[in-house]
């Protein structure tokens, strides 16, 4: 029998728009306060006179929490729908990010890390599987590439206002931090309103002649068990190399000389860059083989770090591998996810993202507490080495399977078209 998806499901190009503006809308409200707090926590946990060992710490509980919440997300949100996860994220990150911002004691801070993980993982794990399901496959690049240039631009003015607005109200003192973080915290919380209204939005299924319901068969969940390793695995080396030195560079620079303001404006504009320039994502991927295209994108922070890591350490050094890594994650993530999300299973999409947060996240925890404990000891240059390698070895793995199962999946529809067991809409 032949399969095809029935007219009614196909929406107009005009309801595709509507849905990918409120998405992105929700993007861009969510992660405001992720900018400014990116941007400020560390900094006032200085305030509070914590070194960066309890900075570690505290990142490695709540990427450990949200690893944990990542493999719960994914059968939950099966059950009860990622949009009702979003929204459950929302509100208990607006909670949690409110204890942060009152609390002091160091012990209480360590048991706030717990709650934020979850929080995160509530927030982020079920995002990219829930635009899948609201725009067509032919649309997903750019829906991908819009929605990380609303992250970008969102981090980039949460970064701005937490740099600029503590100085506006008086100057870099644990007041104007907390006030700074409770703004951003009450813009995170309109991200409901168009999570709300996107509950009429209807799902877009791209593989007809599966239903999400459809038991997989034991070849499919031996192949699905593969993607979801080979993908944890990446991520997970890509989060050893991060997790030793981004969640402690606002400190590095200004350990360098570089005020809050000069790192907001930093941060920002590497985020403003890095969210126009994934505009382009689409073309590249149009014109370009996809996968190696993400493999260069991801790596080309490499070269910099590995300056910086052997002592050329200048303020101007470190800015640009930082601005540059941002560039080649605003290209590489947009094509990577839509890319893979388009070849995988779509009854695997959810558990795929989720065991790469999860790998992800645990791989933060890890490093970030080991990295704080190398830079307090031995300083930065440890840790730019250890980003170089982990990211060169991610590579390395990335580039072994995936350009491989995403050419055979191509050969397995296109067989399937001329059998006519599948018939594209």
């Amino acid at each position: 029998m032949v399969l095809t998806r029935s007219s009614a499901a196909i929406p107009t190009g005009r309801q595709v728009n509507r849905v990918m503006a409120i998405y992105v809308c929700y993007q861009f409200l969510s992660n405001f306060g992720l900018g400014v707090f990116t941007l400020l926590f560390n900094l006032y946990l200085r305030k509070l006179g914590l070194r960066e060992d309890f900075i570690g710490l505290f990142n490695a509980l709540s990427t450990l929490t949200w690893a944990a919440g990542a493999l719960i997300v994914g059968p939950l949100s099966r059950r009860i729908g990622a949009r009702a996860i979003l929204i459950s994220g929302v509100y208990l990150f607006t909670v949690v990010a409110a204890l942060q911002v009152i609390t002091t004691a160091p012990f209480a801070l360590l048991g706030i890390a717990f709650a934020l993980g979850f929080a995160n993982a509530a927030m982020m794990v079920p995002s990219t599987p829930y635009v899948f399901t609201l725009i067509p496959p032919e649309r997903r690049t750019q829906a991908q590439a819009f929605v990380f240039s609303a992250i970008a631009l969102s981090t980039a003015a949460g970064a701005f206002m937490g740099g600029a607005l503590p100085g506006l109200l008086g100057g870099d003192t644990l007041r104007n931090f907390r006030i700074t973080m409770a703004i951003s915290i009450a813009l995170t919380l309109c991200s409901v309103v168009p999570l709300t209204i996107l509950r009429t939005a209807r799902e877009q299924p791209d593989a007809p002649n599966r239903s999400a319901r459809t038991p997989l068969t034991s070849a499919e969940r031996q192949q699905c068990r593969r993607d979801n390793t080979a993908f944890a695995l990446v991520g997970g080396f890509m989060a050893l190399g991060t997790g030793m030195l981004i969640p402690f560079y606002n400190v590095y620079l200004s350990s360098l000389g570089a005020s809050p303001g000069a790192v907001g404006a930093l941060f920002s504009v590497s985020a403003l860059i890095g969210g126009v320039v994934s505009l382009s994502a689409p073309l590249i991927a149009r014109h370009l083989p996809p996968l190696p295209a993400v493999a260069v994108l991801r790596s080309i922070s490499v070269p910099m770090a590995l300056i910086v890591g052997l002592g050329f350490s200048g303020l101007p050094f470190a800015g640009a591998l930082y601005a540059i890594r941002m560039i080649g994650t605003s290209l590489s993530w947009p094509i990577e996810s839509s890319t893979i999300g388009n070849v995988i299973d779509p009854r695997n999409r959810v558990s795929l993202f989720g065991m790469r947060s999860a790998a992800w996240n645990g791989g933060m925890a890890f490093s970030s507490w080991v990295g704080g404990a190398i830079i307090v000891h031995f300083g930065y240059r440890p840790v730019h080495a250890l980003y170089v390698l982990a990211y060169v070895a991610a590579m390395a793995l990335f580039l072994v399977y995936w350009p491989r199962r995403v050419r055979r999946a191509h050969e397995e529809r296109e067989a399937l078209a001329k059998s006519g067991a599948l018939q594209p809409a």
